[in-house]
């Protein structure tokens, strides 16, 4: 790296440690590793399946759960039942609609003060606010989970999800807005695999072969069992590795191959995983599905939201303990090197049986039947007329001086998310995003609706940027790591880079938004409207759930007359006058 740019960045560092000194967080009780197996998530079923697809009922609300043999079992939240929530297992092109019913508790397990802050204007939802986003879907905006679409305790909403699109590894989770960090923390997170039968027909470990892990990070300092999570807005890092909802957990496994679907499910955290002395990770698919070839990783890094489908080969580790390690520092900030705080070193660990698992080493096979994955396309050699328009969007480390919460914030192109909305792209259109951060941090930045490419990354001189100039480049541009090239949703833009990217916006238009997936810069309004208009210059259709600051009282859609399944379309509304469920966390 040039001088210039560590320079740059070391400056634009030193400044933001010295306005947002953060407060000393507690540190969690020695745990005693390995104690507990890996759990697998359940997988829901359909409460019917007709002709019109699949339909499923799940609440979220509190569910019982121990992340510890030596801790007691605690109160925390979930969907159907149980944190991590269960597994979706959908179809390619088959729909499955979903009522998601509310059972969350009028007062929040975890601390939600207010935010307060100079110019956002944003009132605070209800604590027992939710609102469900299937994260990867195409999908149109009013299943998407907009951020003030959120229903309240004894409500419901029915979301559908057409499945019109590859097959990939999604996860939904909680997005209230000011509230996605407490609410994913304390447990709406879980899978969503979407499949079809050309997948079938490539030999993929299935079955129990297949694990789901979902990583996440917790501060467990007292004898209660009780995560704690501070009122903070710079960011979170928990010092206990989670894994499916236990800490430190092991899996025994046979001497053959596995498939894993990662998910970096930590609210600020990033991972670079490595199995030092173990097998090799051959990563087949990232955010938006499968590579057409499997790519061979030494070490997987992942920020928060992102997802990787690796495939672990233990043939010939017969006997053997391998321990999961993570070496990314915090903060992160994409530069190689570095070190993981001390109990967050060590993941999860694999006891290899003893018995022979597999008569020869796994073949990885081709994957281009399932891939449909055109070349990665170079900037400068992209077709005349494909692009309608270049973004220059540069995130920024601003002040806020009246502030009672925090002393910084980070922004999208300078605004914040009740300001009017400036990245509005045709529908079916194509466009380059170029990201330009501007601050210490690498940010993991997410689009709703879309999966696109990474086309290239490139150093530019932070101190000399000048917003709607050019940046002073400081070098070449440079590919994307191999295992970055297929189709994406979520980004890694590092500090004094900028990160280009190649995004088509099919089909739907209206309201969805865009931002960085470090959940509590995401909270503290780095996130932004994605309004796709249509061609015939209509105006697109109105947010779900209200806009600019005004939050409705969770009564965001009209009475709607039940469809022939007994089901409503929308919200229950009924003057706040709800039939509670009769037991929290009940799925079918």
């Amino acid at each position: 790296m040039k001088p210039a740019r560590i320079l740059a960045i070391l400056s634009v560092g030193m400044l933001f440690c010295a306005m947002c000194a953060m407060a000393q967080l507690p540190t969690s009780l020695n745990l005693t590793r390995w104690a507990q197996p890996l759990p697998k998530p359940h997988v829901f079923e359909p409460v019917k399946q007709t002709c019109d697809g699949d339909h499923y009922d799940i609440t979220m609300g509190v569910v019982k759960h121990q992340f510890h043999p030596s801790l007691p079992v605690v109160d925390i939240y979930g969907y159907g039942g149980t944190y991590p929530g269960g597994t979706f297992e959908a179809v390619v092109n088959r729909p499955v609609h979903v009522t998601w019913r509310n059972s969350l508790p009028e007062k929040h397990i975890l601390p939600t003060e207010p935010l307060e802050m100079e110019g956002m204007h944003m009132e605070n939802p209800p604590d027992s606010a939710g609102v469900v986003h299937l994260h990867g879907a195409l999908i149109d905006p009013k299943d998407d989970g907009f951020s003030m679409d959120w229903i309240t305790r004894g409500q419901k909403i029915q979301y559908h999800y057409t499945n019109e699109q590859l097959p990939l590894t999604m996860w939904y989770h909680d997005h209230v807005m000011t509230r996605t960090r407490v609410n994913v923390y304390a447990g709406l997170a879980g899978f969503y695999l979407l499949r079809d039968e050309d997948e079938h027909e490539l030999g993929l470990p299935k079955g129990r072969y297949e694990m789901p892990l979902i990583i996440q990070d917790k501060i467990l300092p007292s004898t209660d069992g009780m995560p704690f999570y501070p009122f903070e807005w710079g960011a979170f890092d928990g010092d206990v590795p989670v894994v499916n909802g236990k800490a430190y957990p092991y899996f025994e496994v046979k001497a053959r191959a596995y498939r894993f679907r990662f998910l970096n499910g930590c609210n600020s955290r990033f991972l670079r995983l490595t199995l030092p002395d173990g097998p090799t990770f051959w990563q087949i698919g990232s955010d938006g599905g499968f590579f057409n070839e499997p790519v061979r990783v030494k070490q997987l890094t992942m920020g928060p939201a992102e997802r990787a489908d690796v495939i672990i080969d233990f043939y010939g580790y017969e006997g053997e303990t391998i321990t999961l390690r993570n070496s990314a520092p915090v903060p992160f900030n994409g530069l190689p090197g570095g070190d993981a705080v001390e109990g967050f070193r060590e993941v999860m660990q694999f006891r290899v049986r003893q018995d022979k698992g597999a008569k020869r080493p796994y073949c990885i096979p081709s994957l281009r039947g399932v891939a449909h994955l055109p070349p990665l396309p170079k900037l400068d050699d992209l077709p005349d007329g494909l692009v309608e328009k270049v973004r220059d969007l540069p995130m920024e480390l601003v002040r806020t001086p009246n502030s009672t919460t925090a002393a910084v914030m980070f922004l999208l192109n300078g605004l914040q998310f009740h300001d009017e909305p400036t990245e509005t792209p045709l529908v079916d259109s194509t466009e380059v995003w170029n990201l330009i951060n501007l601050t210490p941090l690498t940010h993991p930045i997410h689009l709703h609706l879309v999966q696109f490419r990474v086309l290239q990354r490139r150093a530019f001189n932070i101190t000399s940027f000048v917003k709607g100039e050019e940046p002073q480049y400081l070098g070449e541009p440079r590919l994307p790591d191999l295992n970055e090239q297929g189709w994406k949703d979520t980004v890694r833009s590092n500090p004094g880079d900028v990160t280009t990217i190649l995004v088509n916006f099919p089909k739907y238009v209206g309201w969805f938004v865009w931002h960085c997936h470090m959940l509590e810069h995401e909270d503290h309004d780095m996130m932004r409207p994605l309004v796709v208009l249509p061609r015939d210059g209509s105006p697109p259709p109105p947010p779900p759930g209200g806009h600019n600051g005004h939050y409705t009282d969770g009564h965001t859609h009209e009475d709607e007359e039940e469809d022939d399944h007994g089901e409503d379309d929308g919200h229950d509304d009924d003057d706040g006058d709800h039939e509670e469920e009769e037991e929290e966390g009940h799925a079918h």
